[in-house]
């Protein structure tokens, strides 16, 4: 298994976590972009890549979900800037890696590896 699969399974996993941790305290639009980062993580990882080199609709597809599971990345590191505690550089550092990861997915991908 690739090491950026590796990665997101392990970033969704921490995601899910936090989730369930501050499920109470999270605003309905945190919750949906985590969710919505998880899900795009898990099928980034799950999809053989043999599939991938095959199929440019699958490619298009998976390449769409690396955008969309990034910007809903951006968006809980905004919301991670504007606790009323200040800004949570922890979470903000993780996230990043976590946009990280999938965008060397995608660049992966991309480049029909």
């Amino acid at each position: 298994m690739d090491i950026s699969r590796t990665f997101a399974i392990i970033f969704s996993i921490i995601n899910v976590l936090g989730i369930v941790w501050f499920l109470e305290s999270l605003k309905q639009s945190t919750l949906v972009s985590g969710a919505v980062a998880v899900i795009c993580a898990l099928t980034l990882a799950l999809v053989p890549r043999r599939l991938v080199s095959d199929n440019n609709n699958l490619r298009l597809f998976l390449l769409v979900l690396c955008v969309v599971g990034i910007s809903a990345i951006l968006f809980l590191i905004s919301q991670d800037y504007q606790r009323t505690y200040g800004p949570d550089f922890g979470a903000i550092t993780l996230r990043s890696i976590f946009a990280a990861t999938l965008l060397s997915m995608g660049i992966k991908i991309f480049h029909k590896t």
